[in-house]
């Protein structure tokens, strides 16, 4: 406890408590009263008194006063221990945003977002605050830090914080922080935030990604810049303008390396080097997303990323093949969709298969048969099977295309 000045007289107001300020600038009171407390500070030329409020009955209290003449000032107050009580007084050294902490009186107070900010009934932001602007700091000791619980600006007439246009250019870096539309992201050396009232140009905010190309226009707020720690300058963007590259028109054809991946209509494959993928809105002709496979001629048509092509129209290129012999075994599956072998082929047949010279039922072991439709690699899919029951003339065994 130092109040300027040794051998200063210190009482406490409506009582007979009183004491000297020693040689070291420190004064003990004891068995002061609950309540608020009054210190009349009495000397050669000085003649001041400072309140502390809320005394409580038993509490040992820490204080560090600054007397001259007629004024005296609490700078600080302490409770001692963990989670006492803590109260500063005095002019903000430094202000940092980013770790919500200011300096007052050299000691360190974290300003919690929770924290209550206020100008007499206005409420401010720690944005709001500048270095050299006189605050009361009330707050806890946490573990020895001091966690402020409210922050009180005592300037008369403090400055506004001072809003400046901003506008910036460049390429983003890394993606955005943040749920769309509240998203952060660094432009050179400068962070921008936006918000729901941003505007954005040229894509939306979910097109923001690393790599992305952008102009924002926007606002900065800057009280005393050389206060603040900060990494560049914040903007709040008003605009956020995209020049998003812009999707090339591109067609490959050639035969599917392997059989596609995923689960129609969005599946992945590789045709002449490139990965093809389709979505729901690929438009499929000369069949559909289920008769690709690995082999399959293909012409496909869309917009080209990278070594990615997304479709927009995928052309099955078939050829109409006719495979006769004599079957080894029995079909599979149930009429009229069933698989069976001729040959080297395997042909499949379905609720459009015209059946001439009997029926689907007919197929069995031993019997000959002559397929034509489309094939896709050793696959065929018959549009038409003729089946030549026993007795009847016919062709000899074999197959042929």
């Amino acid at each position: 406890m130092q109040p300027q000045g040794a051998g200063l007289t210190v009482s406490v107001s409506g009582t007979n408590l009183s004491t000297t300020v020693d040689g070291s600038g420190q004064f003990t009171l004891n068995n002061v009263p609950a309540g608020d407390v009054t210190l009349q500070f009495t000397g050669p030329n000085t003649n001041a008194s400072v309140t502390i409020s809320g005394v409580a009955s038993g509490q040992q209290l820490q204080i560090t006063v600054t007397v001259s003449g007629s004024s005296a000032s609490l700078d600080s107050e302490h409770g001692g221990g963990n989670n006492s009580s803590v109260q500063l007084e005095g002019l903000i050294g430094s202000i940092d945003l980013t770790a919500r902490t200011i300096v007052v009186n050299g000691t360190t107070v974290s300003v919690p977002a929770t924290a209550s900010i206020t100008h007499g009934s206005t409420t401010l932001q720690l944005s709001d605050l500048q270095v050299g602007q006189r605050v009361h700091v009330k707050g806890t000791n946490q573990s020895g830090t001091v966690v402020a619980t409210q922050v009180m600006l005592q300037d008369q007439s403090p400055a506004p914080p001072t809003t400046q246009q901003a506008d910036v250019s460049g390429t983003l870096a890394a993606a955005p922080t943040g749920t769309c539309p509240a998203v952060t992201f660094t432009v050179g050396s400068d962070t921008v935030t936006t918000t729901a009232s941003t505007v954005f140009k040229g894509g939306t905010c979910a097109d923001l990604a690393a790599g992305v190309k952008v102009d924002v226009k926007g606002t900065t707020s800057s009280g005393s810049t050389s206060s603040v720690t900060t990494s560049g300058t914040t903007i709040t963007a008003t605009q956020v303008s995209m020049d998003l590259p812009q999707p090339q028109e591109t067609s490959v054809k050639g035969a599917i390396a392997a059989a596609p991946t995923g689960t129609c209509p969005a599946v992945t494959f590789s045709v002449a080097g490139s990965t093809v993928t389709t979505t729901a809105s690929t438009s499929f002709q000369g069949g559909t997303c289920a008769t690709l496979a690995a082999g399959t001629e293909v012409q496909v048509d869309g917009t080209v990323s990278g070594s990615t092509i997304t479709a927009t129209k995928v052309s099955i290129e078939t050829e109409t093949t006719q495979v006769q012999g004599t079957l080894t075994a029995a079909p599979t599956g149930t009429c009229p969709a069933v698989s069976f072998v001729v040959g080297a082929s395997t042909v499949t047949t379905s609720a459009s298969t015209t059946f001439q010279g009997g029926a689907c039922s007919d197929l069995a072991a031993g019997v000959k048969v002559s397929a034509q439709g489309t094939a896709s690699g050793s696959t065929l899919a018959a549009t038409t099977v003729s089946i030549q029951k026993s007795g009847q003339g016919g062709d000899g065994d074999g197959g042929g295309n």
